[in-house]
């Protein structure tokens, strides 16, 4: 894998997710990052969202960060 690392974040760093289901592409905004290293970054999800399904069913995803 390849590209740039991953800037540290601050605090209230929001972030939008785009996963890939059957509809095609879906974005939703996601909170609570943690940048763990250079080329992992966690955040959580509530159980009930769809983009966990789609996450199960296709792992692709695009994050999208702004300063």
């Amino acid at each position: 894998m390849t590209g740039a690392a991953l800037p540290d974040l601050p605090d209230d760093q929001v972030a939008l997710l785009a996963t890939v289901g059957a509809e095609g592409p879906t974005v939703i905004p996601v909170s609570a990052l943690h940048r763990v290293d250079e080329r992992t970054l966690l955040f959580a999800l509530k159980t009930d969202r769809a983009s966990r399904k789609r996450l199960r069913d296709d792992a692709r995803v695009a994050i999208s960060l702004s300063g």
